[in-house]
């Protein structure tokens, strides 16, 4: 069967979900048809098509394994400049700078072409893109912006035609407006 739906981790979704399936009594058509009918809903793994990019919009919800799976799916991507426009992971605990900072670095190494990083807790996504670039593993644009306002004054002009962008934070960034206003563009 195809899961229809961007990224290695949702076959792990995919099985869980025809885990519970079997347990329920549903047939193996009946849970095919069920995976293959799957549709994201926006902010979850949703990718929007445009006349000028493609959209990763999975803005709902972040955290350290949800992030690097995103990464992950845009590093994937061929013929386009990669886009992250990555937000504060709220929730995290006493190890959120440490966190932050891990996912900058993933991002990095990753090879991204443009880390956009946004809020104050993005900070330290920077530090950890900063120390992969001093060791000389990672060459790209890395931009950080204090907060949503002044990034969608000045950086999100960033952003243009022909790029693949994801876009991910905890829901209460709104970077829900992000995605909209790519969708304009």
């Amino acid at each position: 069967m195809t899961v229809p739906a961007p990224g290695k981790h949702m076959i792990s979704n995919a099985l869980a979900a025809a885990s519970v399936g079997l347990l329920l009594g549903l047939s193996l058509e009946q849970i095919r048809q069920g995976i293959e009918s799957y549709e994201p809903v926006g902010g979850h793994g949703h990718i929007i098509q445009t006349d000028g990019m493609t959209i990763m919009d999975d803005c709902y919800n972040a955290n350290p394994v949800s992030m690097k799976a995103g990464i992950d799916v845009l590093h994937e991507v061929e013929d386009a400049r990669t886009v992250a426009v990555i937000g504060d992971m709220f929730e995290l605990g006493t190890d959120e700078t440490k966190l932050h900072y891990e996912v900058g670095q993933y991002a990095a190494q990753k090879g991204i072409s443009v880390i956009i990083s946004i809020g104050s807790l993005a900070k330290n996504y920077e530090e950890g893109i900063c120390d992969v670039s001093s060791r000389g593993g990672y060459n790209g644009t890395h931009l950080y912006y204090p907060d949503l306002d002044e990034f969608l004054e000045k950086g999100i002009g960033e952003i243009r035609k022909g790029d693949a962008v994801l876009v991910k934070a905890s829901h209460a960034m709104h970077f829900e407006k992000i995605v909209k206003k790519l969708q304009e563009q």
